[in-house]
């Protein structure tokens, strides 16, 4: 039945009212729907993973998050999604802030149980808001894929097995299944963030491309540029802006980005009430994605006309 509502939720209508409502419809089926069934089936055998005690190998696939306090109590849903995958990942791990989570016994039980159903729980010092999701991962397992994905999202059920056969075409891109297409005005003039479409098909690998954290991505081993990890540059230009921060530590590793946005034409079911919007609105209709980007290209002096 799981299974079943996401492909309905990915049929698309011609009319667009028609369209509209029935994706709110079915958007709202699921997110009711989706926590019964999970909590229902919680305890087959078959939902949970065993972590593997060496991680930092290149065949090795960790999917990992972050979360703050408004949506600790709903991030249990989305770890539900990414334990029931046709594609099992090799480790799940949620990195919290010590600053926002003080005592590791007052989270909630929900999220609690899934550790005896893999999942880990890391708690860091400092608190670099969105970067947690990638930062400690890729430090701590250098060799291996990272998966990072959103704490407000519904991930259907083939979406990490989707994602690495398409990055296994391309293996020295980023592979995503949501991204923007960044264009220019003359060699090197970026436009207005709001001006980059979506990409709605299967693409081959772009520098121009820019994966949206959202739709979950997969970062091979060593693709980003070392300076990914430089905290002080990171919380000076770009605290709130992983994905613009990610993306120019990508192209100045001269690596591409591949999207198999085609496999789906929607986006990803959100979790009412998830708090989504606050951070997202700040970013685009606020203006400070334009801002961060430019700031990113001027202090790293990025020759843009990669994107060309």
């Amino acid at each position: 039945m799981r299974q079943l509502f996401y492909r309905l939720f990915f049929l698309k209508f011609s009319n667009k009212k028609i369209d509209h409502w029935y994706y709110r419809i079915l958007s709202r089926i699921i997110n009711h729907l989706y926590p019964f069934i999970f909590s229902l089936t919680e305890k087959l055998p078959s939902f949970k993973i065993i972590p593997d005690n060496e991680l930092n190998k290149d065949d090795k696939y960790i999917v990992s998050l972050t979360s703050f306090p408004k949506r600790i109590d709903k991030v249990w849903i989305t770890i539900e999604s990414i334990l029931r995958q046709t594609r099992k990942p090799d480790a799940i791990i949620l990195w919290l802030s010590k600053v926002e989570f003080p005592d590791p016994n007052s989270l909630p039980e929900k999220l609690l149980k899934l550790k005896k159903r893999g999942l880990i729980i890391n708690f860091c010092d400092d608190n670099i808001m969105p970067h947690k999701k990638y930062y400690y991962c890729m430090k701590e397992y250098s060799n291996a894929n990272i998966v990072t994905i959103d704490d407000d999202i519904i991930y259907p059920h083939t979406f990490l097995e989707n994602l690495i056969s398409y990055q296994k075409k391309f293996p020295e891109s980023v592979c995503c299944t949501v991204a923007r297409n960044i264009t220019t005005n003359g060699k090197d003039n970026l436009t207005d963030y709001k001006e980059w479409k979506n990409v709605k098909e299967n693409t081959t690998p772009s520098f121009s491309l820019i994966p949206i954290g959202a739709g979950g991505v997969l970062y091979p081993p060593k693709k980003l540029h070392e300076d990914v990890f430089d905290i002080q540059v990171l919380k000076q230009l770009a605290i709130k802006t992983d994905d613009l921060w990610l993306k120019i530590m990508a192209i100045r590793n001269y690596t591409k980005t591949v999207c198999c946005s085609g496999k789906y034409n929607r986006n990803f079911v959100s979790i009412i009430g998830s708090q989504k919007n606050n951070l997202m609105e700040s970013n685009i209709s606020g203006g400070d994605n334009n801002r961060v980007i430019h700031d990113l290209v001027d202090y790293y002096n990025v020759n843009m006309t990669i994107l060309n």
